[in-house]
């Protein structure tokens, strides 16, 4: 197999079916990729995220279970931590929100990718509420821990339908509140508009391809209540959000 370095497949390539999740991976897959291909792949990302309402879906869902706690328990930090964080863009949303409604919060984003970690760290340093680790998430020693709320962004499709029955029980586990999942609706629209999209952005090939492959693994709504069910939260909401994204909300 050639480097993903070096080699990225065309979209042409895709033969893109809507029926059930896609088992392609997507290059960012790779944990030891780096440097300026994956740099400028993850600034693109978060441009197209900002601009779709991607971090919007986040702040949404968190001001949402936020309402539901008591004052008095909101004079100590909550914690919150982002799965597969990427650059941080998410996280550093919730921090200016959490500035603009004056609650103390202590943001924890975790990613596999150790150049993603360091290129995470340099666009948050004036944002000492947020802290990166490069870790496996659902190593057994990271899932001692425990948060107030746990952040699922653009994340859970990297899985597949198996790995992720298991990973939505972690997810829970660690999470004392609540959990706030963001993901890609499975669709033929997105997948064509996004392609749209990306070519005005004059977005490189590594993004086209991946963003592509993103939707194919994307979910049905139907696919996520059956999840949901599964996983046997305390309550569960989920709500189509533009652009065509699932927002899930779990009280655990």
């Amino acid at each position: 197999m050639e480097n993903p370095l070096t080699y990225i497949p065309p979209v042409s390539t895709l033969n893109p079916k809507f029926e059930r999740r896609s088992e392609l991976r997507e290059i960012m897959d790779d944990l030891d990729l780096e440097g300026e291909i994956l740099q400028k792949a993850l600034r693109q990302l978060a441009i197209i995220n900002t601009w779709l309402g991607g971090n919007r879906v986040v702040v949404n869902g968190l001001k949402k279970m936020v309402r539901d706690i008591p004052s008095a328990e909101l004079s100590k930090p909550l914690e919150i931590v982002d799965l597969g964080c990427g650059g941080g863009d998410a996280l550093r949303s919730v921090a200016r929100w959490a500035r603009r409604k004056k609650i103390p919060v202590k943001l924890t984003g975790v990613d596999a990718n150790d150049f993603t970690v360091e290129y995470a760290k340099e666009l948050s340093r004036n944002y000492p509420e947020i802290t990166f680790i490069k870790a496996d998430c659902f190593s057994s020693r990271f899932l001692d821990q425990s948060f107030d709320f746990t952040l699922c962004s653009l994340f859970l499709h990297h899985f597949s339908d198996r790995e992720l029955n298991a990973r939505l029980k972690d997810i829970k586990k660690i999470s004392r509140r609540g959990v706030i999942i963001n993901d890609l609706q499975r669709h033929w629209l997105p997948f064509y508009l996004f392609r749209v999209f990306a070519w005005l952005l004059f977005a490189s090939k590594m993004v086209i391809y991946d963003g592509s492959v993103s939707i194919l693994r994307g979910f049905t709504r139907e696919e996520w209540i059956n999840k949901l069910l599964k996983m046997e939260p305390k309550s569960w909401t989920i709500r189509w959000k533009w652009a065509f994204r699932h927002q899930i909300l779990i009280k655990t």
